[in-house]
């Protein structure tokens, strides 16, 4: 047996990087794993190839011998035990069969889960490659919004990133089909003796982001390997590093696509908050999103496709020539929404609308990606949406 004594925040630190890596009911993937190894508590979860890992390592006092071979438990039931503990300092007993848990008054015993592991024998640990702010991190996940979650199109889950080691900077690009989202964002350091390029699950890279939720004085580093990239960041006396697999090499070349599709007609900046409100209402009919600038403002309609439900309108005023009048567009209702978002825009979001008779791609403007929205084919002799529509008097509310 060996008993380990450990600080209930440190652990819980620990626990909170690697529990966005493991989900319910499928061991080992609801499972963590947890040795004593050089002075050391490890954790480990993984959701398997495309899922990415999680690795965070805290110091402990224990008595008895270092437990070499990893122990595996149900991740959910630890981290339950765990937010139900009411003593700063715990006893953690491991036995051949069961994890016991000491607490102020109680004690817990988990049953230790008797399949193979998915950790690796050593703790990771490789020289980074890139050093990126954790705002700048965050920011080049974001664009992974415009990923597509069909695993039939492999290449277009992932996150296509990309740093040539002359510059301080990486290029982030999403698509979907449907959007396309590019970003190119500063780093603090690269060392890098080859430009790195590869394709990255934005599934497991989100997970990251849920895990660290990290800040501008977070500091991330990135290693590449054959198989994937390893994101290492310290947390207090936490050490966690995380394995992003790498679903390919090749990618379409969209920064072409996106200089040469850049519209160049009626532009309108809008804001964020306002226009997402509109979405998260108009979400509650199924049916496609018609947009247009018309006489000072961004006119917005949500409709049915059968007329059944109803529809939901609404304007918001724009900042850009009122005298111009754009095309009407209409949207898939997540497309929109997902182009605003992977934009990263903070409360301004810029909107050009192509110019002809034609429907073509928009492009939504954030702060730092730029986003191409694809819109849906309208039949031409379908009567204007927005015909008739008035602008809605402000209401004074009383003092």
């Amino acid at each position: 047996m060996t008993t380990i004594t450990i600080k209930k925040s440190e652990l819980a630190i620990a626990t909170s990087l690697v529990q966005p890596f493991f989900i319910k009911k499928m061991p080992p993937l609801s499972c963590i794993q947890m040795r004593l190894k050089d002075k050391r508590l490890e954790l480990f979860a993984s959701l398997g190839f495309e899922g990415g890992s999680a690795y965070a390592a805290i110091p402990a006092s224990f008595k008895g011998k270092d437990m070499q071979r990893w122990q595996m438990l149900d991740g959910q039931a630890f981290v339950d035990v765990l937010a139900l503990s009411t003593s700063e300092i715990l006893e953690l007993t491991f036995s051949e069969t069961s994890l016991i848990i000491k607490d102020v008054g109680s004690c817990a015993t988990l049953k230790l889960i008797q399949i193979p592991g998915l950790a690796e024998d050593t703790f990771p640990k490789q020289d980074a490659a890139l050093t990126l702010d954790g705002l700048n991190f965050a920011h080049m996940v974001r664009v992974g919004e415009a990923a597509s979650d069909d695993i039939a199109r492999a290449a277009l889950t992932g996150l296509y990133l990309y740093a040539d080691p002359a510059k301080n900077e990486i290029t982030s690009v999403a698509a979907d089909g449907f959007i396309l989202s590019i970003a190119t964002l500063s780093v603090k350091t690269n060392s890098a003796s080859e430009v790195l390029s590869g394709v990255y699950s934005a599934d497991a890279l989100a997970r990251l982001v849920r895990a660290v939720k990290p800040t501008a004085e977070d500091t991330l580093d990135l290693a590449v390997r054959k198989s994937g990239m390893l994101v290492s960041i310290s947390r207090e006396s936490c050490e966690a590093v995380f394995l992003i697999p790498m679903l390919g090499k090749d990618y379409v070349d969209y920064a072409q696509v996106l200089r040469a599709s850049t519209p160049k007609g009626v532009q309108v900046v809008v804001q964020k908050k306002a226009l997402e409100s509109f979405i998260r209402r108009a979400r509650t009919i199924s049916g496609a999103l018609y947009l247009q600038v018309k006489s000072g403002y961004l006119w917005l309609l949500a409709q049915d496709e059968d007329k059944k439900i109803g529809r939901m309108v609404d304007c918001l005023p724009i900042e850009g020539d009122p005298k111009e009048t754009s095309l009407i567009l209409a949207y898939g209702m997540n497309v929109l929404r997902q182009a605003i978002v992977s934009s990263i825009a903070r409360d301004e979001v810029t909107l050009t609308f192509p110019t002809g008779e034609k429907v073509a791609p928009a492009m939504v403007t954030g702060d730092f990606a730029s986003v191409i929205a694809m819109p849906l084919a309208r039949n031409p002799d379908e009567a204007d949406p927005f015909q008739g529509l008035k602008v809605p008097q402000p209401v004074l509310l009383p003092a």
